[in-house]
């Protein structure tokens, strides 16, 4: 086969192996790879080209970076920063430098490299991530040690610095405790529980004012013996999940999130418990009182918060309890349900708005449920009363009475509400006594930022102002944080009674 090159009469150049290609075609190609080097080399544009001009500097997301209460020897969760160059220019980062060095308790991860970082490219009008952990060494402290740091930048010359700032709190770390005899808890350190908390069948557990449960997920109280969880109005027992930091910017997990830990249980066996001045919120379920006998006192709840939580606030079985100036609020099923036993509230709020994170109120929920039906088996009401409390919700049905088995009523279920604000319609009868009917309660706030955050606090305006019975007043004259109930024209319906604020 001949490999010689001829030019033919079709302006063509021929190879021997039959393949070929026109003039114009090479021309053409030519032309296209050269436009191609062309565009290429114009498209270096001024994002790539990188700018020496020592005022350029860096913008970020925000200019510290701060940790919420930090528990020692525990790794935070991850804080993000976005690095942005402004400039239409790409820029040279000299250096990214965490100021404590290998002393530092902070960490940091810059566009996917850990540590300190040297000669980092941003171009023009682009941006990087960079995150932030820590984990905080034991202070040998009870209280909060504030723990400072700074991140130094170096673009050209030019420095500039991110603020790092946390509290570290020393806790005390307890998985699969149990107390078998009888202990004072006094609150100098937070506890960090995982797993179960339990109190042994013989034991009796104080909680002193102040005293900080800090549940992980999944860990729970189970209370065999008793529990005295005694705080002030100032410092009172709390019951929450471990999460310190924000779900975002404007949202703590505090505020949005249920179903942090499982919640507090209180056994069959289990008689006299006080729950004084505590607060428990965003549990699984709050305070679960099992199946009882009603013939000795379960609990007495006074200034009591129940809040946000996935299933039930308070749940009772067959108990006697007393409820005092609580407040139960935002449960994702019942806020209270009441099986059976006999139960007293005095001026108590029982709201359910719920609304968390991503969750909504369950087909089905209520503020509040009575009955005497419990696994098709009656187990008698012989006495539930409201005085002066606030019962109201999102739903036009939030109160539900359910006294039939099998079509039939059944007996005894006796309650009694009276001078209450309940937000359905109905009227007066034998069982509700001075009630005022489907009106707006008025509360302080109802996630009005959509941060979450509620207060059960009354408006100004609310029907419940010095709406309450003043003669079932009188025994308790102070209000959940501390206010007189007798210091305006009256007391008010609810848990809390309206204060006109100070203008200083």
């Amino acid at each position: 086969m001949n490999d010689k090159v001829t030019e033919s009469v079709g302006r063509s150049i021929t190879w021997s192996h039959g393949r070929s290609i026109t003039r114009s075609l090479v021309h053409c190609y030519i032309l296209l790879v050269i436009l191609a080097g062309c565009v290429l080399f114009s498209c270096k544009d001024d994002n790539d080209v990188i700018s020496t001009n020592s005022s350029i500097k860096l913008a970020f997301s925000k200019d510290t970076v701060r940790f919420d209460t930090v528990f020692t020897t525990i790794k935070t969760a991850t804080k993000r920063i976005l690095i942005h160059n402004e400039d239409k220019n790409a820029i040279n980062i000299e250096s990214i430098q965490l100021m404590g060095g290998r002393g530092s308790f902070f960490r940091i991860n810059v566009d996917g490299y850990s540590g300190d970082q040297t000669n980092v490219h941003l171009r023009g009008q682009d941006s990087m991530y960079m995150f932030v952990e820590l984990t905080v060494d034991p202070q040998n402290r009870d209280n909060p040690v504030f723990i400072e740091d700074s991140i130094r930048f170096v673009t050209n010359g030019n420095t500039q610095y991110l603020r790092l700032e946390a509290y570290g709190q020393d806790v005390y770390i307890w998985n699969k405790k149990t107390l078998a005899k009888d202990t004072t808890i006094l609150g100098e350190r937070p506890l960090l529980i995982y797993d179960t908390l339990t109190i042994g069948s013989q034991a009796h557990v104080t909680m002193n004012p102040g005293t900080k449960l800090f549940f992980h997920k999944g860990a729970s109280v189970y209370v065999k013996g008793q529990l005295s969880a005694v705080g002030s109005i100032d410092n009172p027992v709390v019951f929450r999940g471990d999460r310190t930091d924000r779900l975002f910017s404007d949202v703590l997990y505090d505020n949005g999130v249920t179903g942090q830990w499982n919640g507090i249980t209180v056994d069959s066996l289990s008689f006299n418990n006080v729950f004084e001045n505590v607060r428990v919120r965003n549990s699984f379920h709050g305070i679960l009182f099992k199946q009882s006998l009603p013939q000795q006192k379960k609990a007495t709840l006074t200034n009591v918060i129940v809040h946000n939580v996935n299933e039930n606030g308070v749940t009772a079985t067959n108990c006697i309890i007393d409820f005092l100036n609580c407040q139960i609020s935002n449960a994702k099923q019942m806020c209270v349900q009441l099986v059976g036993g006999q139960y007293t509230f005095l001026h108590c709020t029982i709201a359910n708005y719920f609304n968390a994170v991503n969750e909504s109120r369950a087909s089905g929920s209520k503020a509040l449920y009575i009955s005497n039906i419990f696994n098709k088996s009656v187990l008698p009401l012989d006495r539930c009363d409201f005085t002066n409390c606030i019962i109201s919700g999102s739903n036009n049905s939030d109160v539900e009475l359910s006294n039939k088995l099998n079509g039939n009523a059944q007996t005894p279920f006796n309650h009694l509400f009276t001078n209450c604000l309940i937000r359905v319609n109905g009227s007066d009868d034998q069982n509700f006594v001075d009630t005022i009917w489907n009106k707006d309660p008025k509360f302080a706030n109802l996630n009005t930022n959509g941060d979450y955050v509620y207060s059960f606090e009354l408006d100004s305006t609310s029907v419940a102002v010095n709406a309450a019975a003043r003669a079932y007043s009188t025994s308790l004259l102070l209000d959940l944080k501390g206010v007189s109930r007798l210091s305006d024209d009256g007391p008010d319906i609810g848990c809390y009674e309206w204060k006109k604020k100070s203008t200083k």
